[in-house]
């Protein structure tokens, strides 16, 4: 088949609105660093590797591959050449490992604990060429997209291959400590680095992103499951005090320590878990286990009422649960409010993540590492940036009368002075779903913010029939669909148009399943608001909320101004926020 003729246009990327002259001169830090292939390209193997000693089946540890490679490369003449095996399928190499054939076979041994012979089959797969990469990052749309992705593929392996010695080695991952953030529940945040290749606009680029990590920073599992619950307490607005824990209250905590090393009597033991009764009810050949840690050691057992940690089909006090000084180790992030807590802790700013980047991208873009100038990758250690434009706010139409008034935002909020939506929706069937008690969340103080809200609603033009929504409570959150259908059915009149939810604390994950729950599975609109928002009942933050809701039940807020944002109105446009 013929292949496609270059098409110089086809290849042109689109106008960005940083290329007009509105606005001003301003520059982005991006999370993304240059990159450089200095030799001609990259040969990929597939490995195949088989025990001849038993049935030939394929060997799958990845470390056992990897040993046994190790092994085959020693007794062949591949031990000059420079590789890298992944340890599952593929091996990759800057020059051709063997000349005028397609395949090469090696024998191995191998302890596995035996010692075994193995098959070690190197077939060739696929080279890559650094020239047709460079035409493609050029526009040349005659590059197929699949031989760039499996370029990136295997440029991606190599990169993230490399030894980092300035990392510290957790469960099998890599961290780094560089402003960590510190806290008091137990942990510590480190960031863990990864990188991705991408082709971009007349280059080759690696991007950088850093995910936190909880390093635990206690020396005892007694301590750490008081600050776990202490948190948890606080959290979800509980006064259960861990000591008046029930055994049955430490299932949450389990999957948090499960895989631990603990020190035990100067031996190091694995937690599988937690034991079913408190310490008080263990017994140790028909002895109790305080009686059992007296008679032994002299020492007791700490508080009787909580349960052991199972390590090595034993039952430890918590409190004779030592971790570690020489190993860090990661604690399990366990239920939504553990996962949003950890998420807000980690939120950090623009001038930190920064920094944690740039600190990432000088370690990973190997300074001076001999196994990224085996394979020619020469990757700068500096993040790029890039130049942008910063736009006046845009003027938007409102109504005033019968006719339209310009607004601008101030302050991250629209001061809208009395003037109304375009289009006004009619809000005739809805209800209120409350995340918590009524402790928590009074009926009169849930009153006092509805009646503010309608009021809102009606001084921008949205017509509320209903000024006086159902509340339902909800002190559960394991069913969240049955929980929002029972709030829908609530709401008065022939169709539930929305539900109200009042979450407790900025819950990613709740929010994110009640969003999934209620568009996906039931089929009703839903507005989240923060209780502590709730107790303020801010005005701003209401009308945000009321313009919001407005749209989501089919009305319209306002239209741009035709003078702002040139060009965004003649071509289509999208237009990405964050906040």
């Amino acid at each position: 088949m013929e292949p496609p003729q270059f098409n110089e246009e086809l290849s042109k990327y689109p106008p960005r609105p940083a290329d007009n002259d509105q606005g001003a001169d301003t520059q982005v830090q991006t999370n993304y660093s240059r990159v450089e292939l200095l030799k001609k390209g990259l040969y990929v193997y597939r490995v195949s590797i088989a025990n001849k000693d038993t049935d030939g089946s394929e060997v799958n540890d990845t470390t056992v591959r990897k040993e046994i490679f190790l092994n085959a490369r020693a007794s062949s003449d591949l031990t000059t050449r420079h590789i890298y095996f992944d340890g599952k399928d593929y091996a990759y190499a800057a020059k051709s490992l063997f000349k005028d054939r397609d395949e090469m076979v090696v024998s191995a041994e191998c302890h596995v604990p035996d010692l075994c012979l193995f098959e070690v089959r190197v077939r060739m797969l696929r080279r890559y060429e650094a020239k047709v990469l460079e035409r493609y990052c050029a526009g040349d749309t005659r590059v197929p997209d699949s031989y760039v992705q499996g370029f990136m593929f295997a440029l991606d392996a190599i990169v993230r291959s490399c030894p980092k010695p300035q990392l510290v080695e957790v469960g099998g991952r890599f961290l780094s400590d560089h402003r960590m953030v510190a806290t008091p529940w137990g942990y510590d945040v480190w960031w863990e680095y990864r990188l991705t290749m991408r082709p971009g606009r007349g280059a080759l680029f690696v991007n950088i992103g850093a995910k936190s990590v909880p390093v635990i920073n206690v020396t005892d599992l007694a301590e750490l499951s008081r600050l776990f619950f202490e948190k948890r307490a606080a959290m979800l607005h509980r006064k259960k005090k861990p000591t008046a824990l029930e055994i049955a209250d430490w299932a949450v905590f389990e999957p948090a320590i499960r895989g631990l090393s603990i020190v035990h009597r100067e031996e190091t033991l694995v937690v599988t878990g937690l034991s079913t009764v408190s310490a008080s009810e263990v017994t140790v050949e028909g002895e109790s286990l305080a009686s059992h840690y007296q008679r032994l050691y002299g020492q007791d057992i700490g508080d009787p009422s909580m349960p052991c940690a199972m390590a090595d089909k034993r039952a430890v006090p918590l409190s004779h649960c030592l971790l570690p000084r020489d190993k860090r180790q990661i604690l399990g992030v366990v239920g939504a409010w553990q996962r949003d807590d950890f998420l807000r802790i980690s939120a950090v700013g623009p001038e930190h993540r920064h920094s944690v980047l740039a600190h990432g991208m000088r370690i990973l873009a190997g300074e001076g590492s001999p196994e990224l100038r085996a394979f020619g990758i020469q990757i700068s250690p500096t993040l790029e940036r890039v130049e942008a434009r910063v736009f006046d706010p845009p003027r938007i139409m409102l109504r005033q009368g019968q006719e339209t008034k310009p607004v601008v935002m101030r302050e991250g909020g629209w001061e809208m002075g009395g003037l109304r939506v375009v289009s006004s929706s009619q809000l005739r069937s809805w209800s209120v779903l409350v995340f918590g008690h009524q402790q928590g969340m009074p009926p009169a103080l849930l009153r006092t913010f509805v009646n503010q809200y309608v009021k809102i609603c009606v001084q921008l033009g949205i017509d509320v029939q209903q000024t006086m929504p159902p509340v339902k409570y909800a002190t559960a959150w394991n069913d969240i669909e049955q929980t929002l259908g029972e709030a829908r059915a609530l709401a008065q009149g022939p169709q539930c148009q929305l539900v109200l939810c009042v979450l407790p604390f900025n819950s990613v994950s709740l929010y994110g399943e009640i969003k999934r729950v209620a568009m996906t599975l039931i089929g009703v609109q839903t507005q989240c608001v923060q209780a502590s928002h709730v107790r303020s009942h801010n005005p701003k933050l209401l009308t945000s909320v009321a313009l919001k809701m407005n749209v989501k039940l089919g009305g319209f807020t306002g239209d741009l101004h035709s003078g702002d944002l040139p060009g965004m109105q003649e071509h289509a446009t999208m237009i990405i926020a964050a906040d």
